[in-house]
């Protein structure tokens, strides 16, 4: 799984920025989200700040702002949207859109993606990727171009997620649906030739906090959840790659701790107001959980 390690940084955090425009379930289109004064069309300063310096490159017409249609064609179209333009590979097939919890929600879904042809028959090393997007926004389709690399190299098959965003469904839900999914790989491992023993996990920025906890949190009953038909299936995983994920919730500072921020959604409150739930959402488990539920000392915690 060392491969796993080479995945590009840079792509992926072009990726996890274009993924604030993407569509969430709930709670209105991230664009009008950003017309602030409700007039169609966005200004340099309605723009998120981490893509002001792209606007010229945005606004295609040059007419001063950003249309509807030119913030879509760059962000679900073009080169800094969640799917980047990106078209692929044509050794690999995608089977999308596969519920893994039972249910009919989108967001409890995942695209399966193995090689065409396979370097040998024995079961495939499954990379499963989680999306970034500030735990409210983004989707599969994120992070495509990295883990769609490695299944062209006919060594690897990938999984993709969609979890239950904040404005949908408040921590924990999230870890519960990613542990569902992981759930979902074991149980129909046999059908896709996935190799058990050899499942990772890469995500950046909300996903990176989301696969971060899959490496401190095996075997902590609090965080599995019962989501899914698989419920008595481990959600062990084998690699952790952890791209720019939040680490100490409470630490962050600054613009996360209001409760209008991402993290005060992801809990249901403001940070330091609600400083058990912060806790609790941070990766480092055997300081955040009970002691009844740290993993025995010495044992590997995945």
């Amino acid at each position: 799984m060392n491969r796993l390690i080479r995945c590009h940084v840079s792509a992926f955090a072009l990726l996890c920025a274009g993924a604030v425009h993407a569509q969430p379930p709930k709670g209105g289109n991230p664009f009008d989200r950003f017309d602030t004064n409700k007039d169609g069309k966005l200004s340099r300063d309605e723009m998120p700040e981490f893509v002001r310096d792209r606007f010229n490159e945005i606004d295609t017409d040059r007419h001063g702002f950003v249309s509807r249609q030119e913030d879509d064609a760059f962000f679900r179209n073009g080169p800094g949207g969640p799917g980047g333009g990106f078209q692929v590979p044509e050794t690999v097939k995608v089977e999308k859109n596969v519920p893994y919890a039972a249910t009919k929600d989108p967001r409890q879904a995942l695209d399966v993606s193995p090689p065409k042809v396979p370097k040998s028959d024995k079961p495939l090393p499954v990379v499963v990727n989680i999306h970034g997007g500030a735990f409210r926004l983004g989707d599969k389709n994120m992070g495509v171009r990295e883990i769609a690399a490695l299944v062209a190299s006919g060594e690897y098959a990938a999984v993709s997620i969609n979890y239950r965003l904040s404005g949908q469904a408040i921590w924990p839900a999230q870890i519960y649906d990613c542990k569902a999914a992981i759930r979902w790989v074991r149980a129909n491992a046999q059908k896709y030739n996935f190799d058990l023993e050899n499942i990772g996990v890469i995500g950046g920025s909300a996903g990176g906090h989301l696969v971060a906890l899959f490496g401190t949190s095996g075997g902590v009953e609090a965080l599995e959840g019962d989501v899914g038909p698989y419920k008595g299936t481990s959600s062990k995983v084998k690699c952790v790659v952890d791209q720019f994920g939040p680490s100490d919730l409470l630490a962050m500072g600054g613009s996360h701790d209001p409760p209008e921020s991402p993290e005060s959604q992801l809990i249901g409150g403001a940070l330091q107001e609600n400083k058990d739930a912060a806790r609790a959402a941070r990766r480092s488990l055997r300081r955040a959980l009970p002691s009844a539920s740290r993993p025995a000392p010495g044992r590997h915690a995945s």
